[in-house]
């Protein structure tokens, strides 16, 4: 199943500039067009701009609403879409394992428990929990943060 993109560090429009469940702003995180999802109009007004499935844009803001929600991109200042029709992009390889990994599969013994890349190791201990060369991980940004300092 792919999920749309995140709207953590979104301004929530309702709450005078806060920031929603961070305060973290989201400005520079990378997400691919899915060209679905949100009305016809969405992806209609997301072609006017030229953008195309797989297209990968940066971030700027997030303004996160009650029904729905609207991001603004480096690549088009000043113009927002419907955040359905993107999902989140890890710029780590193998898609990342982004700290979602299904711990239940794991302890399974469905899902391998590590992964080797390079001089980087991601693993799961007996408990599910994800580590980065040994260091646990708590969310992604976390992972992304330790696995930049590699």
């Amino acid at each position: 199943m792919i999920e749309t993109m995140s709207l953590t560090g979104g301004l929530d429009i309702y709450s005078f500039g806060e920031r929603y469940q961070s305060d973290k702003s989201p400005q520079g995180r990378k997400v691919r067009f899915r060209n679905k999802g949100g009305w016809e109009s969405d992806t209609e007004y997301a072609h006017k701009y030229l953008i195309n499935e797989g297209d990968i844009l940066t971030v700027e803001e997030i303004y996160v609403g009650r029904s729905s929600s609207e991001a603004e991109f480096k690549e088009h200042p000043n113009i927002t879409f419907n955040t359905v029709m993107f999902e989140d992009v890890s710029e780590m390889p193998l898609g990342f394992i982004s700290a979602k990994m299904d711990t239940t599969n794991y302890r399974k013994g469905k899902v391998e428990n590590q992964i080797q890349f390079q001089d980087t190791t991601i693993e799961a201990d007996d408990f599910g929990r994800v580590l980065i060369n040994g260091k646990q991980v708590r969310d992604v940004d976390d992972a992304q943060e330790m696995f930049n300092e590699e």
